[in-house]
């Protein structure tokens, strides 16, 4: 009796990665930003307050990835009760540029939330914190996210000229990112009049 190797089927490794490594790291992210970011001394306010567009970013990131990832889980289920059954080939590897491509989305929030850890660190000295450092330092972490972003297309690009198999997913993963990347420069989470009210000053 023959048994898979693979714990988890390759039709199932988008909408796993995509809302489950959504919510780990969206969870992270937030956890992270709300107890080691360092407030003003006076007035303090909320992370939304304080960094509006890294967290508008992030919930922008985090709503594409988990409507993307129940999308391909029904089209993975119907795929596999109704689509015509592939024949036999050679055993091709892992495809790991194409997975990669996906997995590099979800972790944007919390590489961005890292980004906005080393920034204070760095543009503001130890009980010097006041509100005007927020604005670049939040501008940073967006810019980080979009290279990400960027990034995953690149590797979605590279799986494609390798020919990895299923095509699916570096599809998926460049039709994503490409969204994502369009959302950003369209919304502006990088501008540094970016409000939580008023969005990003015109």
């Amino acid at each position: 009796m023959r048994t898979s190797t693979r714990s988890i089927p390759i039709w199932a490794i988008p909408s796993v990665v995509l809302t489950i490594g959504t919510a780990l790291c969206a969870t992270l992210a937030a956890a992270t930003l709300d107890i080691f970011v360092r407030r003003p001394e006076q007035g303090g306010g909320s992370i939304t307050t304080l960094l509006p567009g890294l967290v508008y970013a992030s919930a922008t990131v985090m709503k594409v990835c988990l409507v993307s990832g129940l999308m391909s889980a029904v089209a993975g289920l119907a795929w596999r009760l109704f689509g015509r059954r592939p024949t036999r080939r050679a055993s091709q590897g892992l495809p790991v540029w194409g997975i990669t491509s996906i997995a590099l989305t979800p972790l944007t929030p919390l590489l961005g939330a890292l980004t906005v850890l080393g920034a204070q660190r760095l543009l503001a000295a130890p009980g010097l914190v006041s509100a005007r450092h927020f604005p670049p330092i939040a501008r940073n972490g967006v810019f980080v996210m979009l290279a990400i972003l960027l990034a995953a297309v690149a590797v979605g690009v590279i799986s494609l000229i390798r020919r990895e198999q299923p095509r699916t997913l570096p599809i998926l993963g460049l039709v994503v990112n490409m969204l994502l990347v369009g959302l950003f420069c369209h919304l502006r989470f990088y501008a540094l009049g970016f409000d939580q009210d008023t969005w990003a000053p015109r």
